[in-house]
């Protein structure tokens, strides 16, 4: 199922982790995206495990679609994103 992946990291012991960062699959649209867009820190020497494990990536539209239209309505997974977004770091609750 494509949300196992997603929600075994929720669960991870050391806390939640950037699964695209760790895809087994180096082809990977999601792992290519998080390589490029990281990859100031990776030349200061930050591997994607220790980047996979500092970053967390909230997403208002949890999938890519070509077809895309906005929806006249907000999903709850929605909100509760905007909440988690907006509320203070774990670090510091």
């Amino acid at each position: 199922m494509a949300t196992e992946a997603p929600l075994q990291h929720i669960a991870h012991v050391g806390g939640p982790t950037n699964h695209f960062l760790t895809h087994p699959d180096k082809d990977h649209p999601g792992l290519r995206w998080w390589s490029r867009t990281l990859n100031g820190l990776t030349k200061q020497g930050h591997s994607h495990d220790e980047l996979a494990r500092q970053i967390l990536a909230m997403q208002f539209h949890g999938y890519h679609s070509q077809s895309w239209r906005p929806i006249p309505h907000t999903l709850p997974s929605q909100s509760f994103a905007f909440y988690w977004c907006a509320a203070p770091s774990p670090v510091t609750r």
